[in-house]
């Protein structure tokens, strides 16, 4: 007699320890390779880091005996490649399983695996072939707008208490580099899904936020209430800090651009807080890790994944002191001949030159200041959106 668990789900011994559930009908030469190939995913999973427990309970539970043509072995090839990249579904069940918003210590152990996953190296380096390689460990239908960013989110929230985030660590290190990556993953997920021939980033980015309109559209129709399940996109979280140029200073002190002629602007977009596009004038996504082409502004301007929920003390502390400590070796290198504009709104402060709003300042171009010229760049944004997708 075969043994039933839950409905409709039959137990295959794998030794004396595992066993899988599955649901469907297998030979005993395919029960005989299936506990062969399943015993050795138990074993790269563990190497990896995960608990016996979520491997037992969400790995091997539920399994579907393959139809259509599909062969076994390429089934579950699948299913062992959805829970070795980084935001595949049985890597997402997986995590969720595993509590990792319930300690310190538990959120750090699933965040060793997402590193352990990546292959995350100790120091980025910024070279684009290591990038191209670190891009292949994520799961291709993680997009931008996943809840699962949420997740993650969190689970470093818990991890890094207070300001432990600052602190000098292996773990610290590498999660706030994961930062670039991530948004680096982001940034390509939307050229490689959305980005036509001839078409800007801008552009591509534009349809993608135009298919989230769409999905809030057939939410509202079916009458869905918990805001939680809308995408909505953000354009007027401060750009500032993005807005970094190359400075000198003179033989009496004082400081002067690099390049006299223009001051770039760059547009930040936004999705739930933490996904971050950051955009320069000619529609390019700017990131500090880019697959495709590193550039000087992309790395010191560029976009960066945010772990806090919002623009408060817990985005200071997770995404903007760790920088000094935490950032790699090559965009500090690049950083020390860079200056953000300041804050400063009254014209008799020393420091007004430097202004991100003084229209006559270091970082105004043809009477606008950065912050002005910033605004102009959100309407035409917003514009773009309103138009047919044949114009973008």
């Amino acid at each position: 007699m075969r043994r039933r668990f839950g409905r409709g789900l039959l137990v295959l011994p794998l030794d004396g320890y595992w066993q899988a559930t599955y649901q469907g009908e297998l030979t005993i030469f395919e029960k005989a390779f299936w506990r062969n190939q399943l015993l050795g995913h138990v074993r790269e999973l563990q190497a990896i880091g995960w608990s016996n427990g979520a491997i037992a309970v969400v790995y091997l539970a539920r399994l579907n005996v393959p139809e259509d043509g599909e062969t076994h072995e390429a089934y579950l090839e699948k299913r062992l490649l959805s829970a070795k990249s980084f935001g595949g579904e049985h890597f997402q069940d997986m995590w969720r399983f595993s509590n990792p918003y319930q300690a310190p210590k538990e959120a750090q152990s699933l965040l060793q695996i997402a590193l352990s996953t990546l292959d995350m190296p100790e120091e980025l380096s910024g070279d684009p072939e290591e990038t191209k390689q670190l891009l292949t460990r994520f799961s291709p239908d993680l997009e931008p707008a996943s809840p699962f960013w949420q997740v993650v989110a969190r689970t470093v929230q818990v991890a890094f208490p207070g300001e432990n985030m600052v602190e000098k660590g292996r773990l610290a290190h590498q999660v706030h580099q994961l930062r670039y990556l991530i948004s680096s993953q982001q940034a390509q997920w939307i050229r490689e899904h959305y980005r036509t021939f001839f078409q800007t980033d801008l552009g591509a980015l534009s349809a993608y936020i135009r298919d989230l309109a769409e999905r809030n559209g057939r939410l509202e129709q079916l009458g869905v209430n918990n805001y939680k399940a809308y995408f909505d996109f953000e354009l007027t979280e401060s750009a500032r800090l993005h807005q970094k140029i190359a400075i000198k200073k003179t033989r009496n002190g004082q400081v002067k651009p690099v390049q006299t002629d223009s001051s770039p602007v760059n547009l930040k977009i936004l999705l739930r807080f933490h996904t971050e596009f950051i955009l320069d004038e000619a529609g390019h996504f700017l990131n500090e890790l880019d697959a495709e082409q590193m550039s000087e502004a992309g790395v010191v301007n560029g976009a960066s994944f945010n772990y806090a929920n919002r623009n408060n003390k817990r985005h200071k502390q997770l995404d903007i002191l760790p920088v000094k400590v935490h950032d790699p070796v090559f965009r500090k290198n690049q950083l020390r001949a860079f200056k953000a504009p300041n804050l400063s709104r009254k014209s008799q402060d020393k420091q007004w030159y430097l202004s991100y709003f003084n229209p006559e300042g270091l970082f105004s171009h043809q009477g606008k200041s950065a912050f002005r010229r910033v605004q102009q760049r959100q309407k035409e944004f917003e514009r773009m959106l309103r138009k047919p997708p044949s114009e973008t």
